[in-house]
């Protein structure tokens, strides 16, 4: 599953709709169509999906010994397995899950059953232009996007919006600065930055992606 390229295409096919809707409704949208990828990736990945003690219906493997979480701002998708905003707007997290129960934490020997595994994505949305309120330095936009700068994650995703092309351009390139300027370790990333501009979203990915 070349998960950014699906991100990009569940976006794509929101931003018609984007238009009538207001802040709020188009940031739940957002991370609607995130929330629905999740349960593929698990799939793909063979992951289960859902909690510690029950997998989705839809997931494909249920009898692993890892589980992958969603943690979201706004109702969920699926009630009962996807939970509220852990840290982020919207990130996915693996734990062990009561499969793993056999399986012990090699320094304490506890079972790993509730153990994190890693975060997967993380995702913020930022549904106020760039530079409102105050300078750029503290405004939220900003704040929005250093939060997913610092977090460990292979996938990282920033939707905002801006009032043209140009002006997204310009804010793709500023938050591709602020990226480099953090010290940050050794750690493959990916980042999707998505601007939602003129009825369409744009796009741009860095590292390159192979």
């Amino acid at each position: 599953m070349q998960l950014i390229d699906e991100i990009k295409s569940a976006l794509d096919g929101l931003a018609g709709q984007l238009f009538t809707q207001g802040r709020g409704v188009a940031t739940n949208t957002v991370h609607d169509a995130l929330e629905r990828l999740a349960l593929d990736y698990a799939n793909a990945t063979e992951t289960a999906f859902g909690t510690h003690t029950v997998a989705h219906p839809l997931s494909q493997h249920p009898l692993s010994h890892k589980t992958l979480y969603v943690n979201r701002d706004g109702p969920p998708q699926f009630p009962g397995y996807t939970l509220g905003p852990f840290l982020f707007d919207h990130c996915w997290v693996t734990y062990y899950n009561n499969n793993a129960a056999p399986l012990l934490e090699r320094g304490t020997k506890e079972s790993l059953a509730g153990y994190m595994v890693r975060c997967e994505l993380v995702m913020e949305s930022e549904f106020n232009y760039e530079g409102e309120p105050g300078e750029e330095q503290s405004n939220q936009f900003h704040r929005d996007f250093q939060k997913v700068v610092i977090a460990k994650a292979p996938f990282k995703v920033f939707v905002f919006r801006s009032r043209n092309t140009e002006e997204g351009a310009a804010t793709f390139t500023k938050l591709e600065a602020q990226r480099y300027c953090v010290d940050t370790c050794c750690f493959v990333e990916r980042y999707l930055l998505s601007c939602w501009c003129d009825n369409a979203f744009m796009h741009k990915t860095f590292p390159s992606f192979q």
